[in-house]
C-alpha cells in the first residue's frame, strides 16, 4: 500500500481509496461525504489543509486513513496506484469562482479554450469554474490555514473582498512577491482605467461587481429619495433597507468596509438601524414594487440584479453620485508557475472574457471592452492604502458585530 501524506488532494485519496470518506465525515468532514464537493473543490485541497481548519493531530489522522485502507483492501479489486494517479495530479491548478450570471458563457468559452491548450502544452489542467451559489463548501475556511504557496492553486480567481484580502495572507504570500501579474494588456496607458489595479502587482483585478441603490418610491414616501450612500444613514431610512447577506450571520463585506471607509464607526452604526433585512439580491428583485408588509423601501444590490427588475414607475434605480460600490474579482497567478499558467493568465484577462463579464453588468477592466454602464458613472473603491493599512478579515468581523448592535437580527419571514 502506497503511504497517505500530507500534501496529497482530498481528492486523491477518497478517489483512490473510497473506504476513507467514512473516516472524513466522523471526523466532522462531512461536506467530503458529498461526490459533488470533492469533484469540484477536492483538487484544491489539501490533506494537510484541512486538518489545520479543525488543529487535528496529523500523526493521528493518518493512521486513521491507513487503518481504513488496510480494512478495505481486501474488498477493493482493481484499485487505481497511488503512483499512477499522481502522474495526473502533477496538473497545473486553476479554480475560479465567479458571480453567478458570467457561470454559463465563461464555462462556453473556457471549453473552446482548453481545446487549444491541449494541443499547444504539454501539461495538463485540472479546472473548476463555480458560482457564488454553490456554498456548500467555505473555500475560504481553509485559505485561512494557507502556510505554503503550494497549497494553493496555480491560478485562482475569486469575487469580493474575501480571505485573499485578509492582512494574514498578504503577509504570507503577496508582501513576499509570490504572485505575478501576467496580463495581457498591462503596456497600455489605460490599462488602470477606473484606478483599482494593485501598485504591487501582485492583484490582478479583472472586472467588479458594483452595488447600486434601488429604491422603492411607493414604499419611500415623502422621505427624499437617497443620492449618496451616506443618505440612507439618516433616521429616516431607519429599518427600511436591504442589504446582501444573511441575517443571522454576516452582511456584504464589500459595503460595511464601504461605510466604514467613508463614515466611521458610527456610519456602520447608522447603517445598522437603516438595515431592514439582509439577503440574497434575488430575494431583493422579487420584493420590489410587490407592496408586500415587509418590502423595503431601498435595497442595496449588485448592478445586475438592478438590471432584472421588471420596469416600473414606482422602482428607480439610484446610481449614487459618490459612485457605485466595488466588490473587485481578482485574479492570483504563482509567480514559479508563471511561464506553465500564462495561457490561463491571458485568457482571463482576455478581450473575450472581458466581454463576458460587461455583458452582465460587470465592468471588465480591459481597455478594449465597452461595458454597460450609465454615461459618467463613479465608481467607490476602498484602496490599496486602505487595504495594506488594514486587516480586512478582522475588520469586517468587527463591523458586522457593530452593524447588528441596535437591531433584532432574527430572520423575517416574507409573505411569498
Amino acid at each position: 500500500m502506497s503511504k497517505i501524506s500530507l500534501n496529497m488532494t482530498i481528492k486523491q485519496i477518497i478517489t483512490n481509496y473510497p473506504e476513507t470518506v467514512e473516516v472524513f465525515i466522523n471526523s466532522g468532514f462531512t461536506q467530503f461525504g458529498d461526490e459533488k464537493i470533492v469533484k469540484q473543490f477536492g483538487s484544491f485541497l489539501q490533506l494537510g489543509t484541512a486538518l489545520k481548519t479543525k488543529k487535528m493531530d496529523s500523526i493521528h489522522f493518518l493512521k486513521l486513513l491507513s487503518e481504513s485502507i488496510e480494512g478495505g483492501e481486501s474488498f477493493r479489486k482493481d484499485s487505481v496506484e497511488i503512483d499512477d494517479y499522481y502522474e495526473d495530479s502533477n496538473s497545473l491548478h486553476f479554480l475560479a469562482m465567479l458571480p453567478c450570471p458570467v457561470k454559463v458563457p465563461l464555462d462556453e468559452q473556457f471549453s473552446i479554450f482548453m481545446k487549444t491548450f491541449k494541443e499547444n502544452n504539454k501539461d495538463s489542467l485540472t479546472h473548476c469554474i463555480v458560482s457564488n451559489a454553490n456554498n456548500h463548501l467555505s473555500f475560504f475556511d481553509y485559505v485561512r490555514c494557507y502556510e505554503h504557496i503550494d497549497e494553493l492553486p496555480d491560478v485562482v480567481v475569486s469575487a469580493g473582498i474575501n480571505g485573499f484580502y485578509s492582512k494574514k495572507f498578504m503577509q504570507e504570500f503577496k508582501y513576499k512577491g509570490l504572485f505575478a501579474n501576467t496580463d495581457n494588456y498591462s503596456e497600455k496607458a489605460d490599462a488602470n482605467r477606473f484606478g483599482l489595479q494593485d501598485p504591487d502587482n501582485q492583484y490582478k483585478i479583472i472586472a467588479f461587481n458594483p452595488a447600486v441603490m434601488v429604491v422603492d418610491l411607493e414604499l419611500l414616501g415623502d422621505t427624499k429619495t437617497p443620492q449618496r450612500w451616506e443618505d440612507i444613514l439618516e433616521p429616516d431610512f431607519s429599518d427600511s433597507v436591504a442589504v446582501s447577506g444573511n441575517d443571522t450571520t454576516y452582511y456584504c463585506e464589500g459595503m460595511l468596509l464601504k461605510f466604514y471607509e467613508s463614515c466611521g464607526i458610527e456610519g456602520v452604526r447608522k447603517l445598522g438601524r437603516s438595515i431592514k433585512a439582509a439577503m440574497h439580491p434575488a430575494e431583493m428583485v422579487k420584493l420590489m414594487g410587490s407592496k408586500k408588509a415587509n418590502a423595503p423601501a431601498v435595497s442595496i444590490m449588485p448592478y445586475f440584479f438592478a438590471k432584472m427588475i421588471k420596469k416600473k414607475d414606482s422602482i428607480v434605480v439610484v446610481w449614487p453620485e459618490d459612485g457605485a460600490i466595488v466588490n473587485p474579482i481578482t485574479m492570483l497567478v504563482k509567480k514559479r508557475k508563471t511561464s506553465e499558467v500564462n495561457p490561463v493568465a491571458s485568457f482571463m484577462s482576455s478581450e473575450v472574457v472581458g466581454k463576458i463579464f460587461a455583458g452582465a453588468y460587470l465592468p471588465s477592466t480591459h481597455p478594449s471592452v465597452e461595458n454597460k454602464t450609465p454615461s459618467g458613472a463613479k465608481f467607490n473603491w476602498l484602496g490599496w492604502d486602505f487595504i495594506r493599512e488594514n486587516d480586512l478579515e478582522v475588520l469586517v468581523e468587527e463591523l458586522n458585530i457593530v452593524a447588528r448592535e441596535t437591531k433584532s437580527f432574527k430572520r423575517r419571514d416574507f409573505v411569498k
